[in-house]
């Protein structure tokens, strides 16, 4: 309807320019092509992608013997154990895929197919729910664009390719829920309470299936700030749900660090104390612009929700600010483990490949022209009141993914929705330059390079299978060391091994493993450290001494031949290279493959 812009636009211009037809014709393009580049993978089938999909066939397993129980300690990883930092919804809802499977254990051929198909699965049904939610709350338009980046952007692709199992794939799918969701929210004639306890409920949820929650609730509160700031009519309502979705995201937080027993720990890298401190921080910002309102109500409320904020955040002020800390560092890439993981260089750093180049190109080229057509947009009143919160969440990824690949997923998700959001409202304006830089934007954004439609290289897959004979040989030739399934057994002894070997070693050879990719887990990054200091030793005696030590009976080394990496006369070096070292006696020696050899020793006990 002209001049109520901020509603469906059912029966007007804009679905009058999209008609049903159009919309499944358009949709099924691009549903094919999600397919096509989710589908068509390197590597023999249900191969998984990554080390840590693998890990996760493990956690889900053990999900699965504990539900309805989390679990939360693992004792073969970060031997002699450590606490799992990963969330358990994804795990619950691998575990479900694993009995739907059929799977009798987690890495038969049924339990490796049920990993594998997790990514199309469950990346497909939450894409599913955007477009179902967008058209119905604001038109085809919306929609169409939306499920355009969702499902063609090479980044969700590759995050929702079959073999992959991360919880990863969850996160353009939170993105832009929270980002509609925001939308609704601000619309004049949205519900208060019901949108305000909905908003918060989804800004918590991330928390239970990836580990980048903390990305969603900070949107909310910039948005109930720029209410406040704006001016406009029903800014007073509008501030008062996007506070209540603070309180309620801070009530779930809390409830959860609560269950798991974090919460009187400040832990960035897990659910806990240092969450509820920085979600009661932002509560406080977002009842601050309340104290200013007509009503007495409104700021007794205000008045309450921010006292309670900065009591809760006094009490853990000091862990949280330690902690806020090393999570700065570790956004610089300051950890040893992460410094090496793809996701965390720069999205246009020599280190990124497989998606992230392709949605480099794509992001380098669409985001100028989505400014275009934010600048173009209409301003003042007539200016919808999802906009620049929209917008200025998405300039904030945008700078956070050239910092770190990773923050591009969410990013999609954001982008996608701003862009259709702004594309129905274009067309409903019929203003000729918005509607065609909308367009162009959107076209952009749905299309990517064709590079990104060839598939990726299956590096990872040869890594993996070239490992699993020497795996099989630590399986069946060493004596089962307790605990396999049971986190509160402590086994008797573990493996030394490089950190990226760590999760195979979990899933193939059923081992516990000192070193594991962890990267953002203190305990991780000194058991890592250790695992390279000893590898680096030249004094073999002392290497086993120190194995022996910490209960570490057998060492797996993994190189390149015929030149394996380190310094000439270091441990993993003359291991690798199978010269007869003192203290470590081979036990078998896998075939060359993908220019590696793999060989497996056991560690001798210095006092025989």
């Amino acid at each position: 309807m002209p001049g109520h812009h901020d509603s469906p636009a059912t029966g007007s211009k804009a679905e009058g320019e999209l008609s049903p037809a159009r919309f499944s014709l358009w949709l099924v393009a691009f549903l094919a092509l999600g397919l096509y580049q989710r589908l068509l993978v390197p590597g023999p089938p249900a191969t998984l992608t990554l080390s840590d999909s693998y890990y996760y066939g493990r956690l889900a397993w053990l999900s699965r013997l504990s539900f309805p129980h989390p679990v939360t300690f693992d004792t073969y990883v970060g031997f002699p154990g450590m606490e799992v930092q990963w969330p358990p919804g994804h795990a619950w809802l691998l575990a479900a895929l694993q009995v739907l499977f059929g799977a009798a254990e987690p890495f038969s051929p049924d339990g490796l197919a049920a990993l594998a198909w997790a990514g199309p699965l469950l990346n497909l049904a939450g894409i599913g729910l955007i477009i179902a939610a967008a058209a119905r709350q604001w038109g085809r338009w919306a929609a169409l664009v939306a499920a355009g980046a969702l499902l063609v952007q090479p980044l969700v692709a590759d995050l929702g390719q079959l073999g992959e199992a991360d919880h990863h794939l969850h996160e353009a799918f939170f993105a832009a829920a929270l980002a509609l969701a925001i939308a609704s929210a601000l619309r004049p004639k949205a519900r208060c309470l019901g949108w305000g306890l909905a908003l918060g409920a989804l800004a918590a949820l991330p928390y239970l299936f990836t580990s980048s929650g903390f990305l969603f609730l900070p949107p909310v509160v910039a948005a109930s700030l720029w209410a406040h700031l704006a001016r406009r009519p029903g800014r007073w309502r509008r501030a008062l749900t996007l506070s209540l979705a603070s309180a309620s995201c801070l009530a779930v937080v809390a409830l959860g660090a609560w269950s798991l027993g974090r919460l009187g720990r400040g832990d960035y890298v897990r659910l806990s104390g240092f969450h509820v401190a920085g979600h009661a921080l932002l509560l406080a910002a977002a009842c601050a612009p309340l104290l200013w309102a007509p009503t007495r109500r409104l700021r007794l409320y205000a008045a309450v929700s921010l006292s309670a904020g900065m009591g809760i955040f006094a009490l853990t002020a000091s862990s949280f600010m330690g902690e806020l800390t090393y999570a700065l560092v570790h956004l610089g890439r300051g950890s040893a483990i992460l410094s090496q993981a793809v996701e965390s260089n720069p999205l246009l750093s020599g280190g990124t490949s497989g998606a992230t180049i392709p949605l480099a190109v794509t992001l380098i080229v669409a985001l100028p022209v989505l400014a275009a057509a934010l600048l173009l947009a209409p301003r003042g009143p007539s200016a919808p009141p999802w906009l620049l919160p929209l917008a200025g969440w998405a300039a904030a990824l945008a700078a956070l993914t050239f910092a770190q690949a990773r923050f591009a997923r969410p990013l999609v998700g954001v982008a996608g929705v701003l862009t259709g959001l702004l594309l129905q409202r274009a067309v409903a304006s019929g203003r000729r330059p918005f509607v065609m830089a909308t367009r162009l934007a959107a076209l952009l954004l749905v299309l990517p390079p064709p590079i990104a439609l060839v598939p990726t290289s299956d590096e990872d897959s040869r890594f993996t299978q070239g490992l699993l004979p020497a795996l099989a040989c630590l399986k069946t030739q060493t004596a089962d060391p307790g605990g396999r399934w049971d986190p509160t057994q402590q086994p008797e002894w573990g493996v030394l091994a490089d950190w990226n070997l760590g999760h195979l070693v979990t899933a193939f050879a059923l081992r516990p493993v000192v070193a594991s990719p962890f990267g953002q887990a203190t305990e991780a990054e000194e058991a890592a450290a250790f695992s390279r200091s000893i590898l680096q030793m030249e004094d073999s005696a002392e290497a086993a001494r120190l194995c022996r030590a910490r209960s570490l009976r057998y060492a797996l080394v993994y190189e390149p031949v015929p030149k394996p990496s380190g310094p000439r006369r270091s441990l993993r070096r003359r291991l690798a290279s199978g010269e007869q070292v003192p203290g470590f006696r081979q036990l078998c020696q896998a075939p060359p493959a993908d220019g590696r050899v793999a060989r497996v020793f056991e560690i001798a006990d210095p006092s025989l």
